[in-house]
């Protein structure tokens, strides 16, 4: 399994508008709504590999998801951030499977 997703930004810049959020507070600044508003990139990679033996079935799988998330001002012409940090995780999983 692999998949690669991103914040490509915008081509219109975004407008300061000042809204109610769901404190109740008054914020003044671009309203944007999603998950990971603040993710620039973000890929996985999780190949495995499946062996059968009679009843037994061994699998063994490693997976590797990176991260880019926005750090520093964010931009209001095209919706990024100045500057990003990158976080990756890494797994291993063995998983034994009886058939009876």
């Amino acid at each position: 399994m692999a998949g690669i997703g991103g914040n490509l930004g915008t081509s219109d810049a975004l407008i300061n508008i000042t809204y109610t959020n769901i404190q109740g507070s008054s914020v003044t600044g671009p309203r944007i709504a999603g998950s990971f508003t603040s993710v620039q990139n973000m890929y996985r990679v999780a190949p495995h590999v499946t062996r059968n033996i009679k009843n037994l079935g061994l699998t063994l799988e490693y997976e590797m998801t990176s991260a880019d998330w926005g750090t520093g001002n964010f931009n209001m012409e095209d919706g990024l951030h100045d500057d990003t940090n990158t976080a990756t995780n890494h797994r291993f999983l063995l998983m034994m499977m009886y058939f009876f």
